[in-house]
């Protein structure tokens, strides 16, 4: 006889189910959330600091430019 049903720990979603707030809420709520994001091969990952550029080395062709920390700062400040 099964025992009772095992509750998931992880949803799969497509590229509209993703958000900030969705991930946000289903950390939360202790659950991940992995999207699949379509065409993921034209997607570019900003790097964090030019310190960074050997970093992650498997990662090099979806790398673009280091993040622009100054302009981060100065657009949340004006929130």
């Amino acid at each position: 006889m099964p025992g009772p049903p095992t509750p998931p720990d992880c949803f799969a979603i497509d590229s509209h189910g993703q958000s900030e707030i969705g991930f946000g809420l289903t950390r939360l709520l202790g659950y991940g959330l992995l999207p699949r994001i379509k065409q993921i091969n034209k997607v570019k990952l900003y790097r964090p600091g030019r310190e960074d550029e050997d970093t992650y080395e498997l990662l090099a062709d979806a790398m673009a430019r280091p993040l622009r920390w100054d302009v981060i700062s100065t657009y949340r400040q004006n929130r």
